[in-house]
């Protein structure tokens, strides 16, 4: 008898004061499951339904079919498409689970064995003086990572004029400093700025960037199409000091991140799988990063599902740098799976080579951290 999917849900998680994770299951006929992750933050019940109403569409296919049909889609809004991405990484586990390969395998032949990570230590960090992130930083250091990532820029706004904004850039340098200091100078620094800046501040942020030794700086201004040439700057900004120019999170599909190489935006692309369009967009983009020269390092600051998914899609890539991870913000990273999660040892971690995502989703967990909004 034909393996045909049967039921599709989509459960939103409150993890911490700050996080929600929205985890998707794709059940079939045969009583296997795959999982993929929506998480979207601020628009987590809007997810939810797209994923029950796209996931009405599946019951009753096949798997090859299905993925096909999901692939398929146009490029749609943010919510819609962090929903298409889960049931695409959910089809992708299951396709894999039935050739018995990994993910990997089914991208590249020769898949990477093992990735570079660092921590993104922002979101455990809920004491925001220096003291705090300072802290953090030695946490993640004595957890064996060389690399960390912080966003110091707390109130600063693009809105904000230069008297307004001097106060708020100097918090984030100090923040900065003593999260330097507590790494020591041989570890690496990035700087995720969420948006926060406007062209006038860039040079001072520059300045301390490349006085601290900062590896990349991230996301500097919105990427609305208008602030291309912006970016594009701050990118020359930051090359002309060492430092650079990382960002691209929330972009969908190789059209929108050719638009940014093009125009000359980055050094480093961060598509997320949960974002990208799909498995089949991420190697899409990764393609044409490569014939740029331009680096991925794909964006993963949330739940153990969409982490065991980005771990697959990067081990397949040529232009991989160093893939994010979310460090110590949350025990539900831990709690709500079982299997092959990849965790690191020493600042690396290695591929799983189970079958399919090599990770399952426990009901049984989950429901602790279960909310409707």
């Amino acid at each position: 008898m034909k393996e045909l999917i049967k039921g599709v849900s989509g459960k939103l998680l409150r993890v911490s004061p700050r996080s929600h994770w929205i985890m998707v299951t794709v059940r079939t006929s045969a009583g296997r499951a795959g999982f993929g992750e929506a998480s979207l933050h601020f628009s987590e019940n809007a997810v939810v339904a797209a994923v029950a109403s796209l996931g009405s569409h599946l019951t009753g296919l096949g798997v090859a079919e299905a993925l096909r049909r999901i692939s398929s889609l146009e490029p749609g809004d943010l919510i819609t498409t962090s929903a298409r991405c889960a049931l695409d990484q959910a089809l992708h586990d299951l396709e894999a689970q039935r050739l018995e390969y990994p993910i990997c395998r089914l991208l590249e032949r020769e898949p990477a064995r093992r990735l570079e990570v660092y921590a993104n230590i922002n979101r455990r960090t809920l004491d925001r003086t220096p003291r705090g992130f300072a802290q953090s930083a030695r946490d993640a250091v004595a957890a064996g990572f060389s690399a960390l990532k912080i966003a110091p820029f707390d109130d600063l706004t693009p809105d904000h004029d230069v008297d307004a904004a001097s106060p708020l850039l100097e918090a984030g340098f100090a923040r900065m400093a003593a999260v330097r200091d507590a790494m020591g100078p041989e570890r690496r620094l990035l700087v995720d700025c969420h948006w926060r800046l406007s062209p006038g501040m860039i040079e001072p942020v520059a300045d301390a960037c490349a006085a601290l030794g900062v590896f990349w700086l991230e996301t500097p201004y919105p990427e609305d199409d208008d602030r291309r040439p912006d970016i594009a700057q701050a990118r020359r900004a930051c090359n002309a000091r060492d430092v650079l120019l990382a960002g691209a999170e929330l972009k969908i599909g190789r059209p929108a991140f050719e638009a940014m190489i093009a125009a000359g935006c980055y050094d480093v692309l961060m598509p997320d799988m949960k974002y990208v369009g799909g498995y089949s967009q991420f190697m899409a983009v990764a393609g044409a990063a490569e014939q740029a020269g331009v680096a991925i390092s794909p964006h993963n600051p949330t739940g153990p599902i969409c982490h065991a998914h980005s771990v697959q899609a990067s081990a397949a890539i040529t232009p991989f740098l160093i893939l994010e991870m979310q460090f110590d913000e949350t025990a539900a990273f831990k709690a709500i799976v079982e299997g092959a999660l990849p965790m690191p040892r020493a600042g690396f971690l290695d591929v799983s080579e189970k079958p399919g995502l090599g990770l399952r989703l426990i009901d049984v967990s989950m429901a602790a951290f279960e909310t409707t909004a």
